[in-house]
């Protein structure tokens, strides 16, 4: 008996098919390559609400009665703006009240 052999149009469609494949696969980490080179990074699904202003600027209230929340808050419209990110309640109370 005769072995078959593959026609050449089958081998074609073959090699055209694997080469398609890995042209996806290279295109893709192309892209991944590229947004990352570029510091892409995807919004977020929906914004944080936004932090009303402390109530201490409608009506006074002694500071050592606010949250830190509401002090770093105050030191960052004061113009600290270190101490508004990563200020501890006695450092934020003793620039607030200079």
């Amino acid at each position: 008996m005769r072995s078959q052999q593959p026609h050449p149009i089958e081998l074609a469609a073959a090699a055209a098919l694997v080469t398609i494949q890995a042209l996806l696969v290279l295109a893709v980490a192309l892209v991944a390559l590229v947004l990352a080179l570029a510091n892409y990074r995807p919004r977020k699904a929906q914004a944080a609400p936004a932090i009303d202003k402390p109530a201490a600027i409608d009506k006074p209230a002694p500071l050592a009665a606010l949250p830190v929340r509401e002090l770093r808050l105050l030191a960052r419209t004061a113009g600290h703006r270190q101490l508004a990110r990563s200020g501890r309640r006695a450092e934020l109370l003793l620039v607030l009240a200079a």
